[in-house]
């Protein structure tokens, strides 16, 4: 494992970043929904990944929680029963006479009791049936699975002549799980996966490569947070559950359960929002206060900001990506991408140096981390399209978007901000925008303002297929975009990705089944929730005392609303990274909490502190897999042409849909 270290010097023509990190102002989150004067207090969280739990909340809202992780489904059940059961080779030879006749039957019989390194075993035997149809070599096939399973059989043509042909399968062929997938089985298994501490992607990638199947027959309706313990559905394209329960067996801080099977794969999205369970630490505040923190949560909701994580964890935001890319800057887009940026780790700063003080692109793929997944993509498609449309079209659809998107949410949230504001106590307003039953944008008018509250008013995402409000914020949302060089009644691109069509956004969150307990505890690392894999052991909290007051809150969320914006409301304090490592630092100046290898200054390694849904990036190798390329010279530089070739290709088809 990588230890942080303090980086080699880096001779540059560049000077090393000395970029702060943003503060949730910088982001337009400046308000509270709570105008009261209650006192602010203090609370460090995701202090242990385990103080922070996710668990999706389905369509139909059932919180997911892994509830078993060794029993089969019953279609594998009774399939393996079927498997599991031994025929005589009287009754294989009585049920295929009536197919074959008795001398094929008895053939067929001897064929299947051949053992391993009898030569007549490597070839295969050819069956006829007289007056032979669809429909009874679909018998065939059904009963040799049936009464010879360790045998496969295949329909040879030539011509018009067809011909049954049977054999011993080697172990690639028995390998292939698809092809005993049983007709009447449904397509995709769906388990509940429990992971901690880990981010969704590579989890799936480490599974998959143990299963020895591609990643992609993995579907999921939405990633989960890395620095946490969390637990969500995921769908597997004709993957036996038995495989998945041998492998999470194997492997570490992850579980699998609760298999059963369904029609259709997950799709992003398919969920109705998400359940935390939030721990709380080294809460500075008495009793009281924190009791009337919870229930301003429970009875008014908090502003629905887009959390910081929304605009990525490092010093350049995503945001101003986004908006380079909607003035159709597309080489200061790059540029942005690739800049040194500080409180990076060391290699990746050391790669963005190279790049910044060379341009070389072969060098600063040597020395890019394979993390930076969007990073090497667009060098790679830089070699040939140079900073460019084209090469920026070599992201992937959802990273491409995930930058303009960043730029809608910016925007909202300034918007939000001044229409808090704008009143004492917040009513809608003339002008203000709700959804009708059919989801459809309306205006407030003096009229109808009567059937409305403050949680059915929206604030609009811009856009070109929009209603914007009729009041002053339509103004101040205009002044705000032109400052950045965007009318707001252009939003419509040539290039269809970035022509964003806009959307609209519930002003205030109410949190579902809100609740809240206060604890006392001594250590840093006392336990103060349980997770799915602690009940499952049968494990109960422990009464813990102490002079450190501790919050734990639990609460379902919309899914696209943000935990750290319901913290901030509740404590009245910043949730940014920033304000996270001062409470680090001091805690661990007062001898509280150990140091942090995380924390550091510019040159050292630091974990960003991730709340909500984190919206940025994903990974897309762990750092064992890095390593490993890494100590591979040979390989890495093999994989890097297979990786040039196939970001070619596809820079390739999507320039023919491009227009620049």
């Amino acid at each position: 494992m990588k230890t942080a270290s303090r980086m080699p010097v880096i001779r540059s023509s560049v000077p090393l970043p000395t970029d702060t990190l943003p503060e949730e102002e910088d982001f337009g989150i400046v308000e509270f929904l709570d105008k009261e004067n209650r006192k602010p207090f203090n609370a460090f969280f995701k202090q242990r990944y385990t103080d922070f739990m996710v668990r999706e909340i389905l369509q139909d809202g059932t919180v997911v929680r892994l509830t078993n992780n060794s029993s089969l489904p019953e279609f594998d059940i009774k399939q393996l029963e079927e498997k599991q059961k031994v025929y005589s080779e009287a009754e294989s030879v009585s049920v295929f006479t009536a197919l074959l006749g008795e001398e094929q039957a008895k053939v067929l019989a001897k064929f299947s009791a051949l053992e391993a390194g009898e030569e007549e075993r490597q070839h295969r035997l050819a069956i006829s049936i007289e007056n032979e149809d669809k429909e009874k070599r679909t018998e065939f096939h059904a009963n040799l699975k049936k009464y010879h399973p360790h045998l496969r059989s295949e329909t040879k043509v030539e011509g018009e002549v067809r011909t049954l042909e049977v054999f011993h399968p080697g172990k690639r062929q028995r390998e292939r799980q698809w092809n005993d997938w049983p007709k009447d089985k449904p397509d995709f298994l769906v388990f509940t996966l429990y992971k901690e501490n880990k981010e969704t992607t590579a989890v799936l990638e480490l599974i998959a490569k143990t299963i020895k199947v591609k990643s992609n027959v993995f579907d999921v309706a939405g990633t989960k947070d890395k620095r946490a313990v969390t637990s969500q559905r995921v769908t597997a394209y004709k993957v036996p559950a038995q495989k998945l329960i041998d492998a999470s067996q194997r492997l570490w801080g992850l579980k699998t359960g609760d298999y059963g099977y369904t029609t259709e794969a997950l799709k992003l999205g398919d969920l109705k929002g998400n359940h935390f369970t939030i721990v709380l630490r080294y809460v500075d505040s008495d009793e009281e206060t924190l009791i009337k923190a919870c229930e301003s949560i429970k009875q008014n909701g908090f502003i629905n900001y887009y959390g910081t994580q929304r605009f990525g964890t490092g010093t350049i935001s995503t945001h101003t990506v986004g908006k380079e890319l909607l003035l159709s800057h597309w080489e200061e887009a790059i540029d942005l991408i690739l800049k040194p940026r500080a409180f990076e780790k060391n290699d990746s700063l050391r790669a963005r140096m190279h790049w910044a003080s060379t341009g070389d692109i072969d060098g600063t793929l040597d020395l890019m981390p394979y993390c930076h997944v969007i990073e090497r993509k667009l060098l790679i498609a830089m070699k040939a399209n140079g900073k460019t449309l084209n090469s920026f079209s070599a992201l992937p659809s959802n990273m491409r978007l995930m930058y303009v998107h960043a730029y809608q949410s910016y925007i909202w949230n300034f918007v939000a901000s001044k229409r808090v504001a704008m009143q004492t106590t917040l009513e809608p307003m003339v002008g203000d925008l709700v959804l009708d039953k059919e989801g459809n944008a309306m205006h407030v008018t003096e009229e109808n303002k009567s059937e409305f509250t403050i949680q059915d008013v929206v604030l609009p995402l811009p856009g070109h297929s929009i209603l914007y409000p009729k009041n002053e914020l339509y103004d101040f949302m205009k002044e705000i975009m032109a400052k950045d060089g965007l009318d707001i009644q252009e939003m419509e691109r040539k290039q269809f990705l970035f022509s964003l069509p806009g959307g609209y956004r519930n002003l205030i969150e109410k949190a579902q089944d809100f609740t809240y307990s206060i604890r006392k505890f001594t250590e840093y690392s006392d336990q103060l929730a349980l997770t799915d894999a602690d009940i499952l052991e049968g494990k109960t909290l422990p009464e813990t005392q102490g002079q450190h007051t501790a919050l734990v809150i639990e609460m379902g969320l919309g899914s696209g609303s943000y935990a750290t914006m319901l913290i901030r409301e509740l404590t009245k304090t910043s949730t940014s990274q920033k304000h996270q490592r001062e409470l680090q630092e001091a805690l661990e100046k007062a001898g509280i909490v150990p140091p942090s290898k995380d924390w550091g200054g510019n040159n050292d390694a630091v974990e960003a502190i991730e709340g909500g849904q984190t919206e940025e990036k994903e990974e897309a190798k762990t750092e064992a897999m890095d390593e490993e390329k890494q100590e591979s010279p040979e390989e890495t530089k093999e994989e890097v042409k297979e990786e040039t070739k196939e970001v070619k290709e596809e820079v390739k088809e999507e320039a023919k849909e491009v227009v620049v």
